[in-house]
């Protein structure tokens, strides 16, 4: 009777340390689309400040690469790579096709914690986010990815301000950046007249339809809209609670860094020089972007002297968003091409 009672007592033990395990399993790892995701939060370069890494790779692939995904200024990760439209998202697209795919929500965006300036709601300190700075974020994502992974590269995919710190990252750690891919990447224009200093503060504040209207309007107005219908049902309000510390339930913070980063590329000051490059790199662009113009991303182009590959590819009826715009698939596919074809 008690080795019956005994053995009892074991088998419940059991399957409740099974159940937990599960419990656990779910909460950290979910599936989505037969892919495998999981949040890691890093130490900043900030002390006291945590980074949001975000993992996705197949379950039923051997990968192909590892790939880091910068996003741009006002709006994070979930927002510009893993937002769904027609069921699908750009990171879908990379775990489709075998790669192992990580993105990182700067300082300020995201699941990463909010400067103490935003907190504060001090908006008259210097602007927060500088991409020559936040480069540092890039590299202790970076090294984790590494470790973790047993690589000794990895993919870099930077969009607009984004491309801009890939750029960077790509000069100073050449070593650990197999390519390079500037979709819509900023860049230094020779000013035509000396512009005028202007006042920027800590951070940004703007609603989501202002937000959505001005997306919009990148596009010329006879074709527009562009943007996937996702984002007029859908995109402002994720967007809107990608925030955990807005003041009102219109209005989201993000860093004015990257606004003053674009004022001195717009007048020819770069914290990046493209002439140290040395990855391969893709400058990947939609038609209808004035910023980069074809102008400007061929000089961007003529400038990566010391790449050991070099593509510039233009895709058409795009804009600057062209991940969020109904000929997405193209620069999907495009981007895909690049990645996998061998470093000289």
């Amino acid at each position: 009777m008690k080795s019956s009672i005994f053995f009892s007592l074991v088998l419940l033990t059991i399957l409740s340390n099974i159940s937990c395990a599960t419990s656990r399993f779910k909460t950290n790892d979910a599936q989505t689309n037969e892919s495998y995701y999981q949040l890691y939060k890093l130490n900043s370069h900030i002390n006291g400040l945590s980074l949001a890494l975000h993992h996705h790779s197949s379950r039923h692939q051997i990968p192909k690469g590892t790939i880091l995904l910068l996003h741009g200024s006002s709006f994070p990760s979930k927002l510009s790579f893993a937002f769904k439209m027609g069921g699908v998202s750009w990171i879908d697209q990379l775990t489709s096709a075998g790669f192992n795919v990580y993105s990182l929500d700067f300082l300020g965006y995201g699941g990463s914690d909010r400067y103490p300036e935003m907190i504060q709601r001090n908006k008259n300190a210097n602007p927060l986010g500088r991409g020559a700075e936040i480069t540092a974020d890039v590299n202790i994502a970076v090294e984790y990815i590494l470790a973790k992974e047993k690589i000794s590269q990895i993919d870099l995919l930077g969009h607009s301000w984004g491309g801009a710190v890939a750029a960077k990252f790509s000069e100073t750690h050449s070593k650990k950046v197999n390519s390079l891919v500037m979709y819509a990447g900023i860049t230094s224009v020779i000013p035509t007249k000396t512009s005028m200093p202007v006042e920027i503060p800590a951070y940004s504040t703007m609603t989501s339809k202002e937000r959505v209207e001005s997306l919009n309007s990148l596009a010329p107005e006879s074709k527009r809209p562009l943007l996937a219908s996702e984002l007029f049902t859908s995109w402002g309000d994720e967007w809107l609670r990608s925030d955990p510390i807005k003041s009102d339930d219109l209005t989201i913070d993000f860093p004015a860094g990257p606004k003053a980063d674009v004022h001195d590329f717009f007048n020819g000051q770069s914290f990046y020089d493209a002439t140290k490059i040395e990855s391969k790199v893709l400058i990947i662009r939609g038609e209808y972007d004035q910023y980069p113009s074809d102008k400007h991303a061929l000089q961007l182009y003529n400038n990566l002297v010391n790449a050991k590959l070099k593509r510039y590819v233009e895709i058409e009826e795009g804009t600057h968003v062209l991940h969020l715009e109904k000929n997405r698939h193209k620069l999907y596919e495009s981007v895909i091409e690049f990645l996998i074809m061998p470093t000289p």
